[in-house]
């Protein structure tokens, strides 16, 4: 399954906002209580000039940006969904 192209659009703009890779963005697919989610994180243990305070920003099947609850946290996620792909990582 291809990523829709907000997500495309998103990566894009990755690229050309951010050549150096500061903090080492990435965009993986999920499958998370039956539905296809994809995550933006950023993976700052590959470079520790920089800190990168971050939280994660989920988007549905067809790229737009979602919340989750009040308490819900990124553990809780991922304690609940299956990693399906890397879709894309700055490196």
């Amino acid at each position: 399954m291809e990523p829709p192209q907000a997500i495309k659009n998103l990566i894009q703009e990755f690229q050309s906002n951010n050549p150096d890779c500061n903090c080492h963005p990435y965009i993986r697919q999920y499958i998370w209580r039956n539905k296809n989610v994809y995550v933006l994180g950023y993976n700052d243990e590959l470079n520790i000039q920089y800190v990168c305070d971050w939280v994660p920003v989920f988007y549905d099947s067809n790229g737009h940006q979602f919340t989750q609850r009040t308490g819900y946290n990124y553990l809780n996620f991922l304690e609940e969904s299956s990693l399906i792909k890397d879709i894309w990582s700055c490196k």
